[in-house]
């Protein structure tokens, strides 16, 4: 479909979005958003947002970037290092892929495997949560 980076412009985090040519060019291709018209131009998100709402509404809400930022906290303590400040870029790539919500799937790479982490760096899994809840 396309691909998207997280630029930082002037310290200060962005997002660029560019369609595939595959995606241009089939019959059956649409705008994720208004703001992302099919073109091949690249599009930025702009100074107000961090994020395009179609792929900012695959991250997680303020729980969940909550668990990811406790997550980044107990690695870090783990490798003797500072914690990272996570970007709006972690908190979308941070979530299971089988609990993301919207319909959209997320590689690194073109053809690579979706992100889709699990285990102490990922938001749990529905069928964990219970079990997180109670450990809180």
């Amino acid at each position: 479909m396309g691909a998207c980076s997280s630029p930082r412009i002037a310290h200060r985090e962005t997002a660029a979005f560019q369609y595939d040519d595959a995606w241009i060019a089939s019959d059956h291709s649409f705008a994720l958003e208004p703001a992302l018209t099919v073109s091949r131009a690249p599009h930025y998100a702009g100074e107000a947002r961090r994020m395009f709402g179609a792929l900012g509404d695959s991250a997680p809400d303020r729980w969940g970037q909550t668990l990811l930022r406790r997550a980044e906290r107990r690695q870090a303590k783990a490798e003797n290092r500072a914690p990272r400040a996570l970007r709006e870029v972690d908190f979308l790539f941070g979530v299971t892929d089988s609990v993301r919500q919207g319909a959209l799937r997320l590689a690194l790479s073109e053809g690579g495997p979706f992100v889709a982490p699990e285990g102490p760096a990922g938001v749990p899994p529905p069928r964990r949560a219970p079990g997180a809840a109670r450990r809180i």
